[in-house]
């Protein structure tokens, strides 16, 4: 069994002597972080807000989001250029949003008086790759005052808004909502007539000499214009399948996976099939395996290594099989049992195999790529996946009066991996580790690459810094020396003047992509909550 983490001890010495390493011993009480002027700053800092720091704002680009409590009905804004004043501070004064109230009926209906579901409305932020997202709940019927849906949005946007039915089988139904119309009153939300539908129903067989049904396969039905539909399973009893299509829907393409438990084949997609075919077909017909391609039961042993450095068995980590066969591809899932060994049906062929390690486990997660074969199942010695351990990020965290930094949070993100040609790679829930109170931290992480955000604790006047494209592929030192903060002293108040506690303030990079995809969020250097006064005091690092 994998031990919880217990850090190696002479590599973490030898860690964080490289990290000390050049750094004179200082009495951590000469300048106190938590000021009351500027006489109790470090040179060149001077005290604002109880805090030690510089005193302009320097040049480090923030942006910020403003997510306040749900009791205040109001929505999260964004702000797109936030220059901070360090001596004065910052009030973000949020926007009073606009209420639409309505139904949602299909057209000609007079009996249902509203359809349950979710509204969701999109449009794009400030910050670039953070959406906007609003949500709102559409009743099974009115409230108490006749309506069906309460919608709050930002005016002077445009909007994507999406009707998702509870009704299973039924599609979801999008328009867009011009920003003319986001004001506040009555909007009635029309759907189709129930009538103008288009149902699908269908049934799953595999093989054409004697077809057998596929219980429990996986069905997504794609339409002509690329969207997929949600997925379905096939029902127990006829291996069937029924989805309700948008009106005027002429055809379709269905892909279907085989289930976890039942008969086994590679993923399968159909050609494009009318959906009111003249010969009256509704059975899709799955060929059969051919001659020499059997199912079988595959078996893995997971092992890593143990307190004694030899090899044990790993219980409880789940596995991801993606296999690349001759007849397509094949999903398979499974998790080991307590001899760390994982049983799935299998078709012979070459596999990815994923196996998950959380945080805190001395192993690391990898992806192994295996040959599979009737050999290599029921009655034959389980495959071998063998884990390595992780390896060791530590350092010590000094301030910018090289003084150790005694309280805080380290978090290790890892970027994904993905290389061509690769299907499955390895995605971990960040690292994290505490500061001491030498300043010191050790994480145990996969190797790879790797954000870290370092975020000591407000006592300490110590700014959060992000360090981008950490390479860890063994034991690895990472001093960690932070600059001279700067102080966004936020205050947080409504559309009325009146101030919002416990709303979340965070900032974020401006002019940082995030690492692997321009299109998402940049990185996030720091968050707060704001207290009673609708305050928030979050240390950045000063940039000259």
């Amino acid at each position: 069994m994998l031990r919880r983490m217990n850090h190696r001890a002479s590599t973490l010495l030898v860690l964080l002597a490289l990290g000390a390493a050049g750094c004179a011993a200082e009495d951590p009480s000469a300048h106190p972080p938590v000021c009351t002027g500027d006489s109790g700053c470090a040179a060149g800092l001077v005290c604002s807000f109880r805090f030690c720091t510089a005193d302009e704002p320097g040049s480090l680009p923030l942006r910020g989001r403003i997510l306040p409590p749900a009791a205040r009905d109001l929505l999260q804004q964004q702000v797109p250029e936030l220059a901070i004043d360090p001596l004065a501070g910052n009030t973000i004064t949020l926007r009073r949003p606009v209420v639409l109230t309505g139904t949602v009926r299909n057209e000609g209906d007079t009996f249902a008086s509203n359809l349950p579901g979710e509204l969701e409305a999109r449009t794009a932020g400030e910050i670039p790759g953070l959406d906007y997202r609003f949500t709102a709940r559409s009743l099974d019927g009115l409230d108490a005052q006749g309506h069906g849906f309460t919608l709050r949005l930002l005016e002077g946007r445009t909007y994507k808004v999406t009707f998702r039915p509870d009704t299973p089988g039924t599609p979801p139904h999008s328009f867009i909502l011009d920003a003319q119309d986001v004001v506040d009153g009555r909007y009635d939300i029309t759907l189709p007539a129930r009538a103008d539908y288009v149902s699908f129903q269908r049934f799953v067989r595999l093989g054409s000499a004697d077809p057998l049904p596929v219980p429990g396969a996986r069905v997504v039905v794609e339409l002509p214009d690329g969207r997929a539909l949600p997925e379905v399973t096939t029902d127990a009893e006829k291996g069937s399948f029924d989805v309700t299509l948008p009106p005027g829907t002429d055809e379709v393409r269905v892909r279907i996976e085989a289930p976890q438990a039942g008969p086994l084949f590679p993923d399968f997609q159909s050609e494009w099939l009318e959906t009111a075919p003249e010969d009256g077909v509704t059975a899709i017909t799955i060929p059969a395996l051919p001659p020499g391609l059997e199912e079988f039961e595959a078996a893995l042993r997971v092992v890593a290594p143990g307190a004694d450095g030899e090899l044990a068995p790993v219980s409880g980590l789940s596995l991801s099989m993606f296999g690349n066969l001759e007849g397509g591809s094949l999903r398979r899932s499974a998790t080991t049992d307590a001899d760390g060994v994982a049983r799935f049906t299998a078709l012979p062929g070459a596999y990815e195999v994923l196996v998950s390690v959380p945080p805190g486990l001395d192993a690391g997660a990898r992806v192994a790529r295996l040959n599979l074969a009737a050999s290599s199942g029921s009655g034959a010695a389980p495959t071998t996946v063998a884990l390595e351990r992780r390896a060791l990020l530590g350092g010590v965290v000094r301030d910018a009066s090289h003084r150790p930094v005694q309280a805080g949070t380290v978090i290790a993100t890892l970027r994904p991996d993905k290389r061509p040609g690769d299907t499955l790679v390895v995605s971990t829930a960040p690292f994290q580790g505490v500061i001491d109170s030498q300043g010191g931290f050790a994480l145990e992480v996969d190797p790879g690459t790797y954000d870290v955000r370092v975020v000591p604790d407000p006592y300490t006047g110590a700014p959060t810094v992000r360090l981008a494209g950490v390479v860890v592929s063994g034991p690895t030192a990472l001093p960690v020396d932070l600059p001279a903060p700067s102080l966004a002293h936020l205050q947080v108040v409504g559309p009325d003047g009146t101030t919002i506690p416990d709303a979340i303030v965070e900032l974020y990079l401006g002019g940082v992509e995030g690492p692997d995809d321009a299109s998402g969020p940049p990185p996030l250097l720091v968050k707060g909550t704001t207290g009673p006064g609708g305050t928030v005091d979050l240390l950045v690092p000063y940039a000259p």
